[in-house]
C-alpha cells in the first residue's frame, strides 16, 4: 500500500531498520513496525511511504514510486536538452552517490584534458577487473546523471546506447597507417558537455 507523507504518523520507538539503498538518485529506507515493512522514499526530503509484508514487495513498491516521479518530471520538462548550469549542477548533485572508482575515471580525463584515454589504463585507474566493468562503470554514471537532470537521451539510430553516448564518445583505432592508432583498438574521452560542466565543479 502507498502513501503520502503527510498520511504517515512520525517514527516511534518501535521502528527497527531494516536497510537502506539508493535507488536512481533516491535513498530509500526500510523499517519494521509489528510485523509490517515500512519503506520510506527520500529526495531532498520524503517523497512517500509505503507498508508491505516483507521487505521484496516494500522494495518493489518504493522503486515504483521513483520510477513514476522520475518519468512525470521528464514529461513536465519536455525532456528538454540541458543547459551547461544544470549539467554542472546535476553533476554536483550525484557525486556522494559516486564509488571511488568513477570518480578516478572523471578525474583522469579531467587530468588528460578529455584527450582520449586507452581503455586498459581506464580498468587500471579505476581499479576494475575488465573493461567491461569500466563501461558499466559509465553507464552507471549516465543513469544517475540522468535522473539528477530529469532527462531520458534520445534512441540512437546507430544502436548505441543512448545513456553511454550522452557522456561518453569512444574512438577506434584506425585502419589507416597514416593515422596513429590506439593502443587495445579502443579509447574514450567524455562527451563535451560533460567535461566542460566537470570544469565547472570545485573539489570534484
Amino acid at each position: 500500500m502507498i502513501r503520502q507523507p503527510s498520511e504517515k504518523n512520525d517514527l516511534t520507538e518501535s521502528h527497527q531498520e531494516i536497510f537502506s539503498e539508493y535507488y536512481r538518485n533516491h535513498r530509500l529506507e526500510f523499517t519494521s513496525l509489528n510485523g509490517v515493512c515500512v519503506g520510506e522514499v527520500f529526495k531532498e526530503e520524503k517523497l512517500a511511504y509505503c507498508e508491505a509484508l516483507d521487505l521484496d514487495s516494500a522494495r518493489q513498491y518504493c522503486r515504483q514510486i521513483v520510477d513514476e516521479a522520475l518519468a512525470q518530471r521528464v514529461a513536465k520538462k519536455n525532456n528538454a536538452a540541458p543547459s551547461l548550469n544544470e549539467l554542472s549542477s546535476s553533476l554536483n548533485s550525484i557525486q556522494t552517490q559516486l564509488n571511488k572508482a568513477a570518480k578516478q575515471l572523471l578525474r583522469e580525463h579531467i587530468k588528460q584534458n578529455n584527450a582520449p584515454i586507452e581503455s586498459g589504463h581506464l580498468k587500471s585507474i579505476g581499479g576494475f577487473k575488465s573493461t567491461t566493468d569500466v563501461m558499466l562503470a559509465y553507464a552507471n554514471f549516465a543513469r544517475l546523471l540522468s535522473d539528477a537532470l530529469c532527462y531520458a537521451p534520445p534512441h540512437k539510430h546507430s544502436g548505441q546506447d543512448a545513456y553511454l553516448s550522452m557522456v561518453i564518445v569512444s574512438h577506434e583505432a584506425s585502419n589507416n597507417e597514416l593515422d596513429t592508432p590506439m593502443p587495445n583498438g579502443l579509447s574514450i574521452s567524455l562527451a563535451t558537455p560533460i567535461f566542460k560542466a566537470l570544469q565547472h565543479i570545485e573539489n570534484f
